[in-house]
């Protein structure tokens, strides 16, 4: 009986384990100040625009997005690597033909020294999206952007010399689909060559060590 209990309740546990809801206290508590810190070094930091020209409009949009994520460990790897996260509204304007990867975020680096990671944003509230919205946000794709990039640094896959990565939505499966983070030599070249300024970080390299 208690096996077969287990094999019932071994997916429930993975999806609160994948969710954050397995999160231990210290983390738990430390998130708060962890968000407002993030928020606070990419309103320092980032470029602004049309789009980000309200400072009280895009912290909400960041703020959603950094709530959203997973896992309080995956925003502290962020910090560990000294990458703040940025509200990108260039990934809205991408030159993209029927076939070319769509790119939902771009990380660059300059070694330990500092970098960005840029997310897609459009400018719009979390109350204008609706949960099947076919347009894509900010909170489509952002918090799982993040979170996908900071297993690949837990797991010891990106290098010193990997200082531009590009994350775009692909397959995993039947009916599945997730964030895969890639260096320039293994993404979709076709959309390298038709976005060549998405190579170039919103603001110049390195930026100053986010706060923690």
């Amino acid at each position: 009986m208690k096996s077969v209990l287990k094999k019932l309740f071994a997916p429930v546990a993975l999806a609160l384990a994948l969710t954050g809801c397995a999160e231990n206290p210290q983390d738990i508590a430390a998130r708060p100040a962890i968000v407002d810190a993030m928020v606070q070094n990419s309103l320092d930091i980032c470029q602004t625009g049309l789009v980000n020209a309200d400072k009280a409009a895009y912290e909400t949009r960041l703020r959603t997005v950094l709530n959203d994520v997973g896992r309080t460990s995956s925003l502290k790897e962020m910090q560990n690597h000294n990458l703040t996260v940025c509200l990108d509204q260039r990934l809205v304007h991408q030159n993209l033909g029927f076939w070319d990867q769509h790119v939902k975020a771009v990380m660059y680096r300059d070694g330990d020294k500092g970098g960005i990671v840029s997310l897609y944003d459009d400018g719009r509230a979390p109350g204008e999206v609706g949960f099947w919205s076919a347009k894509p946000s900010a909170y489509s794709w952002g918090a799982r952007d993040i979170s996908r990039l900071a297993a690949k640094f837990q797991d010891g896959k990106i290098s010193e010399k990997d200082n531009l990565m590009y994350a775009a939505r692909e397959s995993c499966g039947k009916h599945c689909s997730d964030i895969y983070w890639r260096t320039p030599a293994s993404f979709d070249k076709d959309t390298q060559a038709k976005n060549p300024e998405l190579a170039k970080p919103p603001v110049p390299l390195p930026v100053q060590k986010p706060a923690s």
